[in-house]
Order: structure tokens, then C-alpha cells, then sequence
């Protein structure tokens, strides 16, 4: 019961509700992320750098979030033999970032804020990132499944695509037009 409401709690939570607490999620992330320097611009990296302005941390965030949210009504439609609303995929997909913050709250602790490269203290960070982000999409997937109900053999590939895609649109613009 625990597990399957940590891992999909879209049964309990869509609509007003989860883009409100969507995002409060990312505000808070955005916020710890500044405060931490720590960059979550994509799913499969981050970075730390604490010289950097706060609107450039709203701006990876929210920049991310709007690809992965955009991907996912686009491969809804393609895929959905049914009408799905979008406030639910919007609320969702916003929820599921909830497990990124576990990497910039740990940068919190004075222990993670400053180290060297070669310290241990980097595989943590790096563990904590993986799980993070594995938790991460599997409830964006969740939110994916529930929301636009594909009732596709290629769900799991229109998932993967619309990922893979959205991290590749988001890193270009984060590093070619972002200054």
C-alpha cells in the first residue's frame, strides 16, 4: 500500500489539487536548488554552481518542466483513443518532480555544500541524484499512464520518445539561447 502510493499516488491526487501542490513543489525546488546551487535542468544531469541568479534556476526549471508536460500531451494525443483532460496531466506531471528536491536539500547539509571532485562526497550526491530521478519518472510515467490512458502497444516507446526528446530541446535552449 505504501509503495504503490509513493510510486503512484495519481489515484488519490489529480485535477486543482495536484497542480497546486505541483506547483508548490516547484517553487520549492527552484527555491532550495538556488539556495544550494544546485542545477536539476534535466533528468539526466545536474551541476553545481552557486554563482548564478535566481531567474536562470526558474528558468531551467520551469523550462524543463514545460517540455516534459508538452511532450507528454503530444504523445497523449497520438497515443489516447480517449479525451483526457489536460489539467490532469499538467497537475501530474508537476507532482512527479517532487523527488528532485532530495539532491538540492541535500546540498543543504554543510557537509555537501563544499568538497572537493575527488571527495566521496560526490557519490553520494550522485546516488542521491539516481534515485531521485528514477522515482522522478516513474511517476511522471504513472502520470502519463493515468491521465491520457494510452491504449497503445507503443506506449512505453511514445513515453521514452516524448523523454528523450524534451531533455534534448531543453539542454539546447538551456545552453545555446540561455545565457
Amino acid at each position: 500500500m505504501i509503495i504503490s502510493l509513493v510510486l503512484n499516488p495519481y489515484n488519490r491526487l489529480a485535477g486543482i489539487r495536484a497542480i497546486f501542490l505541483g506547483l508548490i513543489i516547484h517553487i520549492v525546488l527552484t527555491s532550495i536548488s538556488f539556495y544550494s546551487g544546485t542545477h536539476i535542468n534535466s533528468n539526466l544531469f545536474f551541476k553545481l554552481a552557486s554563482d548564478t541568479p535566481f531567474w536562470y534556476f526558474l528558468a531551467e526549471m520551469s523550462l524543463h518542466a514545460s517540455l516534459n508536460i508538452l511532450g507528454l500531451i503530444v504523445t497523449g494525443y497520438l497515443l489516447s483513443r480517449t479525451q483526457f483532460r489536460l489539467i490532469d496531466i499538467i497537475g501530474t506531471a508537476l507532482f512527479s518532480r517532487a523527488p528532485l528536491v532530495l539532491l538540492p536539500a541535500a546540498r543543504l547539509i554543510p557537509a555537501f555544500k563544499s568538497f572537493y571532485v575527488t571527495s566521496p562526497v560526490i557519490y553520494i550526491l550522485i546516488l542521491i541524484f539516481i534515485v531521485s530521478v528514477i522515482w522522478s519518472i516513474t511517476l511522471l510515467y504513472n502520470a502519463f499512464k493515468i491521465s491520457c490512458n494510452p491504449k497503445s502497444k507503443f506506449t512505453n516507446i511514445g513515453f521514452i520518445a516524448a523523454m528523450l526528446l524534451s531533455e534534448g530541446i531543453s539542454q539546447f535552449i538551456i545552453y545555446q539561447i540561455l545565457p
